[in-house]
C-alpha cells in the first residue's frame, strides 16, 4: 500500500474504534449525546444502552 492509503486506513479504524468507546465504555455520558446528537437523558435509558 502506498503512504497515502495507509494514513488514511488508520485514520479510518481510529474513528471506528472511538464510536466503538462510545457506544460501548461510556453509552451514558455527556461526550456521546452530543457525539450523536441526542439528549443525556435519551442515553441513560437502559433499553438505549442495550441498543448501543
Amino acid at each position: 500500500m502506498s503512504l497515502i492509503s495507509s494514513i488514511l486506513c488508520v485514520i479510518v479504524a481510529l474513528e471506528h474504534f472511538y464510536i466503538f468507546y462510545l457506544e460501548t465504555i461510556v453509552p451514558a455520558s455527556a461526550k456521546t449525546a452530543k457525539t450523536f446528537q441526542v439528549s443525556q437523558d435519551f442515553t441513560k435509558d437502559k433499553m438505549v444502552q442495550t441498543l448501543f
